[in-house]
């Protein structure tokens, strides 16, 4: 490469890849892209592609850091990854391998590493299956030639475009800050803090907040939190709570994540405060 690498980012990018070779990610990947150029007129053609690409980086996160036999830690995993996606916008060019694409992308990946233990295992030929369905249907728009199988054809557009949800994070959250307050919380959550893997849900009346219990963080260090609103018009302020009060938090409604990085050594809580004008219900995580 064009760029030097510590050990540690060396070992990662290496996993990384690897992880990659062993799940058929190369096969799956060729296959899609002569799928894409046979089929090109197929209006799915190029999302199917894309969504294949997406869920194969979901799963090589999940073997590195979550599978059994994972040699990362999922803490250790992101910050290199963030440490990597800051050097390259300062040097100002694309990150070459699929560790880095851009934020949104990043904090996708996160929210899913999130939602893990919530959602179905992933299968080891769900990428085949996809791949069989999409060749199986194809066909069919090619001998579209009566008006009924037409029809069945705009039914079965209709249906699976309906069913896709982009869910990524396309706003960059600004940080405020609040200096030190004599405030106290409305609820104090005697909880543990919550890992990458983990998720709480909380219900927040109207212009309250809920706040976990104290925890350990150094200068230096990083905390990344997110949050997803149920309304998802709803709009939170989330952040921390340092001992003197003080607080680092972003503003936003729906879903979204944000880093924050700690400037002195302290005890520090994670607050969420409902500033909706309404009740809602928040699911929050966070990893440090």
């Amino acid at each position: 490469p064009d760029k030097e690498y510590s050990p540690e980012k060396w070992s990662l990018i290496m996993v990384h890849e690897l992880n990659h070779i062993r799940q058929g990610d190369l096969f799956l990947k060729n296959m899609a892209a002569l799928a894409e150029v046979l089929f090109w007129f197929y209006p799915l053609a190029y999302r199917l592609f894309r969504e294949m690409d997406s869920w194969g980086e979901i799963n090589c996160d999940l073997r590195t850091c979550t599978f059994s036999g994972a040699s990362w830690n999922t803490k250790t995993y992101y910050e290199l990854i963030m440490d990597e996606a800051l050097e390259i916008q300062k040097e100002r060019h694309h990150f070459s391998s699929a560790l880095y694409e851009s934020e949104s992308t990043l904090q996708w990946r996160v929210a899913k590493m999130v939602n893990y233990r919530k959602v179905m295992k992933l299968k080891k030929g769900s990428g085949f299956v996809l791949a069989l369905l999409f060749v199986l249907i194809c066909p069919m728009v090619v001998f579209a030639s009566s008006g009924q199988i037409g029809m069945v054809y705009k039914e079965m557009m209709k249906s699976t475009v309906t069913s896709v949800v982009d869910t990524s994070v396309q706003i960059i959250l600004q940080e405020e800050y609040e200096g030190p307050s004599s405030d106290k919380p409305d609820e104090l959550v005697p909880i543990e803090l919550i890992r990458a893997s983990d998720s709480v849900n909380w219900t927040i009346g109207n212009g309250k907040e809920k706040m976990t219990s104290a925890f350990s963080l150094n200068e230096g260090d990083q905390i990344l939190l997110w949050a997803k609103t149920s309304p998802s018009d709803a709009k939170i302020r989330m952040g921390i709570c340092a001992s003197d009060e003080s607080r680092q938090y972003v503003t936003f409604s729906g879903q979204g994540s944000h880093t924050f990085h700690i400037t002195k050594s302290d005890t520090y809580n994670v607050f969420v405060e409902n500033i909706s004008g309404k009740d809602l219900s928040v699911e929050v995580a966070c990893h440090y």
